[in-house]
């Protein structure tokens, strides 16, 4: 157990330093502007594709795919444009439609962006994976940890009591409702006392109605879930250990 708690801890510590670099990459927002033209080409209204474009002497030359160009001009403010673009210098662009906003970028900035968004997309994949193996990790050591308290003196498995409704188009398909529990099965005859089961029924109460039959899926010796039936708890409250000083 404790192997399996540095490796989450470990985990932690990576997925921090991830997140870290998620955050750095969106936090880096694309330089755009906003441009327009006096008669505007329907053609770029319904187009999605970026373009290549050049801004000179304050024209923004956009290059379409049949070669021809349309001269496109700043909405912003002049002062604004001059201080990222200097009088007289030519400058490759990146040109789109957005669906509300004709927009130009300079192209550096627009690959780098791809390339920034891109890198998230990989790393959005790389945290779910690893949110996925911190949960498979910690539900492990929760159920360790759980068991750890217990010595049961009779096979078993902790199920569910799978019911027809759980199976249906309209349900998650595993058997559950929202307030199924984990119960304790035994795999084996026991009786001690008032108390009497046979193998594969429920340490508490039988099921009743439409229910599927019990499979062998699971093993005794499988890594149990936590039991979360209040009536189960009760009944193997017993066999906890005794808690050393």
């Amino acid at each position: 157990m404790e192997a399996l708690k540095k490796q989450l801890k470990t985990l932690n510590g990576e997925y921090r330093l991830i997140r870290e670099q998620y955050t750095i990459l969106k936090s880096e927002r694309l330089q755009l502007f906003h441009v327009s033209q006096n008669y505007i080409n329907p053609f770029l209204l319904r187009s999605q594709k970026a373009l290549n474009a050049i801004y000179d002497n304050n024209i923004i030359h956009v290059t379409l795919d049949n070669g021809n160009t349309e001269k496109f001009y700043f909405d912003e403010d002049k002062n604004v444009t001059d201080a990222f673009f200097k009088s007289g210098k030519k400058e490759e662009l990146i040109f789109w439609f957005d669906g509300r906003f004709f927009n130009v970028a300079k192209k550096n900035d627009y690959e780098q962006h791809s390339i920034n968004q891109s890198k998230m997309k990989d790393i959005e994949l790389q945290l779910k994976n690893m949110r996925v193996e911190m949960h498979t990790l910690e539900e492990k050591i929760n159920c360790m940890e759980f068991w750890a308290q217990y010595k049961i003196p009779f096979k078993f498995i902790a199920e569910i009591k799978i019911v027809l409704s759980g199976l249906s188009e309209f349900s998650n398909g595993d058997g559950c409702r929202k307030n199924s529990v984990y119960h304790v099965v035994l795999k084996e005859d026991f009786a001690h006392g008032s108390l009497k089961r046979e193998k594969n029924q429920y340490l508490c109460s039988q099921q009743k109605g439409n229910f599927i039959e019990l499979g062998d899926y699971k093993k005794i010796e499988d890594l149990q879930q936590v039991i979360t039936c209040k009536e189960c708890l009760k009944r193997i409250e017993k066999y906890k250990k005794a808690l050393k000083d």
